[in-house]
């Protein structure tokens, strides 16, 4: 069924023209509709990949712009105190000290701060309780005059995530080394530390 697909989205963007460096075709952005760039990523099976170019929704349907810069921030324990864990999902305490601020001088630098919470997750909560969750949000920050560009359950692209609990996996700096029992170490470490419960 992936194979399917895999093939059927491939389809859509497999014009190719002979030769190419190394023997790998080269699709070009003229060929495939689109302007400003000669060759596309492949894929594994050596066919052109969907590339999401500057300005341009990742979809259509959509007003997302991938190319936007913004800061995805979790929720409890990062703007929230959240002093107590979960206790029933409501929302009850004050803002983490220098929250406000730093969201504030976040969007002064010109990023767009958004919420990332699974507060919002419908997996979780279900769509009744991702509304509820959502005007309890809402209603929090407009009692502490806390400004924000949005509010999500879902990864958006971001140049930061920030969380309490994350690990930050640095592939760039050691990425011949991969994972690593050192690396496992110190997630396990992390999942150990005195979290506070949902």
């Amino acid at each position: 069924m992936l194979d399917d697909y895999l093939d059927k989205l491939n389809e859509e963007y497999e014009t190719e023209m002979d030769g190419g460096v190394g023997g790998v075709g080269i699709t070009t952005s003229a060929a495939a509709g689109l302007p400003g760039i000669e060759s596309f990523p492949r894929s594994a099976r050596n066919k052109p990949l969907r590339v999401a170019y500057p300005n341009e929704a990742v979809d259509p349907d959509t007003n997302f712009k991938i190319d936007d810069e913004r800061i995805l921030m979790d929720f409890d324990n990062t703007i929230h105190q959240y002093s107590v864990g979960w206790h029933d999902g409501i929302i009850y305490d004050k803002p983490v000290p220098g929250a406000k601020e730093v969201i504030k001088q976040f969007r002064d630098d010109g990023y767009h701060v958004i919420i990332f919470t699974c507060r919002l997750s419908e997996t979780t909560h279900g769509k009744i309780g991702v509304a509820k969750q959502r005007k309890m949000i809402e209603e929090w920050l407009k009692k502490y005059d806390i400004e924000v560009d949005g509010m999500t359950g879902e990864k958006l692209p971001a140049e930061i995530y920030i969380d309490d609990r994350c690990y930050c996996f640095d592939n760039w700096t050691g990425y011949k080394q991969g994972w690593n029992k050192e690396t496992v170490k110190k997630i396990k470490a992390k999942i150990k530390e005195d979290l506070k419960p949902y």
